[in-house]
């Protein structure tokens, strides 16, 4: 409690009042604070307070409004936390193509690797690739590393079916791209395509009933469609010189123009776009920031459907000389409603690429929200990485409050500063600062 004249500091007084989060240090109590870059206020609310993680640690958790995370890059450069390498012992090898499963089926990740693990520790081995690209699964902090296809040729651009049960892949085994599943528990391998027409990138629909895909018969590339069993010839959904690439079906069934899919012309960049299963309702999501020569690719919709990550290599900033892929984020009514959010390699002077989004599993809403892709900046081999989209879990304190009070009773309306160490390693708050005066002046109490 707080009384005139004095302060009572208990652990009681920090977890029920008003604490301010702030980053690097920083104290955001102020309405404003133009001088630190933070121009709004800090107008967040608590997710809980006062209670005990499994390890016995106080914690308080306020969510972070969304312009708190531009305004965060300049304090702290790369983000709220360092992005994570998930395949570093993968040294010479590339993985590729990152894709989740669903909500609440799997948590893993697939990609599409030349690595090998011989000696099944469920790490890639260094310095050494195979032949071909497989299947690999990965748990989402990149261990246990699973083989799950071996055949030759390589197997490319991997989708987890809804339930997460098939996943779908395009391979060249045959001498032409086709398009393939593989169940998870058996590895049972099957044929969907065939012909002499190179076709690539599956994606489901969410009852998995219908595959799309891209493929070109007449020079271009378009998008086909198909029951996902192979029972019928594939549909074309698009048409004309232009290429359509990467389609990424929404996972809700109540998405309209839910097929996600990149379109590049000749000379001309390439831009994101949306359209329906029966080729209606063609709608252009992203504009490449005003960047006419930029290319936006690489689509991927969120597991509930209301965000859209991509790659673009538009400049960042009028530091930027040189482009580069980086992941952004989106609203899926798209770039002229609201810009595009920069996400990944914040430093305008890096110039290594990062592609191929995508969410993570679908878990409960505590879980942090991650996107996975891969990124160069390691080396002419591309890794896995990982970034923190947002964290909804709170921080703990990892230490009792602190008093910059030179003792312990002060005059009534002096200010103090209490300070609480805490751990977060999802946001990067380094410490949770409280600011009190007279709790018995209704000016002064904060």
């Amino acid at each position: 409690m707080l009384q005139k004249g004095r302060i009572l500091l208990t652990l009681a007084v920090i977890l029920s009042a008003a604490l301010i989060l702030t980053a690097c240090a920083v104290s955001l109590a102020a309405p404003e604070r133009p001088e630190l870059g933070f121009t709004r206020p800090f107008t967040g609310h608590y997710s809980s307070a006062g209670l005990l993680t499994p390890s016995g640690r106080r914690y308080i958790g306020m969510e972070r409004p969304d312009w708190l995370f531009d305004q965060m890059r300049t304090l702290q450069g790369a983000g709220p936390i360092p992005d994570l390498n998930l395949t570093p012992t993968a040294t010479t090898s590339a993985e590729l193509y990152a894709d989740s499963a669903s909500y609440g089926e799997l948590n893993r990740i697939i990609i599409s690797s030349n690595g090998v693990d011989e000696d099944g520790d469920g790490q890639f081995d260094p310095g050494v690739t195979a032949a071909d690209f497989n299947l690999w699964m990965l748990r989402v902090d990149g261990s246990f590393a699973t083989q799950l296809t071996s055949a030759p040729g390589d197997e490319l651009y991997p989708q987890y079916s809804p339930g997460a049960r098939l996943v779908a892949y395009s391979s060249d085994v045959s001498g032409v791209s086709q398009i393939y599943t593989v169940e998870v528990l058996t590895g049972t391998i099957r044929q969907l395509t065939f012909g002499g027409v190179n076709k690539y990138q599956p994606t489901w629909s969410p009852d998995s009933s219908f595959i799309v895909f891209s493929g070109g018969a007449t020079g271009s590339r378009d998008l086909y469609i198909m029951p996902s069993d192979g029972s019928q010839q594939p549909v074309a959904i698009t048409s004309g010189p232009d290429d359509d690439t990467q389609p990424r079906w929404a996972h809700s069934a109540s998405v309209a123009a839910p097929i996600l899919f990149t379109r590049s012309t000749a000379g001309g960049g390439s831009r994101i776009f949306r359209i329906s299963p029966d080729g209606s309702d063609l709608d252009q999501v992203t504009n490449g920031g005003g960047d006419a020569m930029a290319n936006d690719t690489d689509p991927a919709w969120r597991h509930n459907s209301q965000m859209i990550a991509f790659a673009s290599d538009r400049l960042t900033s009028v530091d930027d000389l040189t482009r580069d892929y980086n992941i952004y984020t989106v609203s899926p009514a798209g770039e002229g409603m609201v810009p595009a959010n920069l996400r990944s390699n914040l430093d305008p002077t890096d110039t290594y690429d990062d592609r191929h989004p995508t969410f993570n599993p679908g878990l409960p809403s505590r879980q942090p929200v991650r996107i996975f892709f891969s990124s160069w900046r390691n080396g002419n081999q591309p890794d896995i990485w990982r970034f923190e989209l947002s964290d909804p879990v709170p921080p703990e304190l990892t230490d009792l409050p602190s008093v910059d009070a030179p003792r312990r009773y002060v005059a009534p309306g002096t200010p103090v500063t209490v300070s609480v160490p805490v751990f977060d390693r999802d946001s990067g708050v380094q410490s949770v600062v409280a600011e009190f005066k007279d709790p018995d002046s209704a000016v002064d109490d904060s």
